[in-house]
C-alpha cells in the first residue's frame, strides 16, 4: 500500500491564497521551479499539499490539498511529474487561477477539486 506524503508550500499574499482555493492548483514560475527541492518535485498524485500565506494570516497553514496529475480543461505543454507547464492558450481560461498567465506562474501541481471545501486553517 502506497503511503501519501504531506508537503508545505507558500504563497505571499491572501490573493494568491483565495485563487489556489479557487482553482484546486498551486503554481511557480519556472525559475521557482529550477531551484525547488528535489524532493517537491517528486510530488504524486495522492499526496498532501499545505499552503501557508504570510501577509494577513502570518504563516497560518491552509489544507490540505490532494494532488492529482491532470484534470478537464487543463492542458500541459510539458511536464515534469505532476508539475505541468500549463498552455495558457489551449486550457479552459475559467479553470485557470489569474496568476498563471498574469504573474506567470504557469508550472503548476494541481488539486483533487472534489474535495477542496474540506480545507482547515492550521
Amino acid at each position: 500500500m502506497m503511503t501519501s506524503r504531506t508537503f508545505k508550500v507558500h504563497t505571499d499574499n491572501l490573493g494568491r491564497l483565495c485563487a489556489c482555493i479557487d482553482k484546486a492548483m498551486y503554481g511557480v514560475s519556472r525559475s521557482a521551479l529550477n531551484g525547488m527541492p528535489a524532493e517537491l518535485l517528486r510530488i504524486e498524485p495522492g499526496d498532501m499539499v499545505f499552503i501557508s500565506e504570510r501577509d494577513v494570516s502570518k504563516n497560518a497553514l491552509f489544507g490540505p490539498f490532494y494532488v492529482v496529475d491532470q484534470r478537464p480543461g487543463i492542458i500541459a505543454k510539458e511536464k515534469k511529474g505532476c508539475w505541468l507547464n500549463v498552455d495558457v492558450q489551449r486550457s479552459i481560461a475559467s479553470e485557470l487561477a489569474y496568476w498563471v498567465e498574469v504573474e506567470s506562474f504557469a508550472w503548476c501541481v494541481l488539486f483533487d477539486k472534489t474535495l477542496i471545501d474540506r480545507i482547515s486553517v492550521v
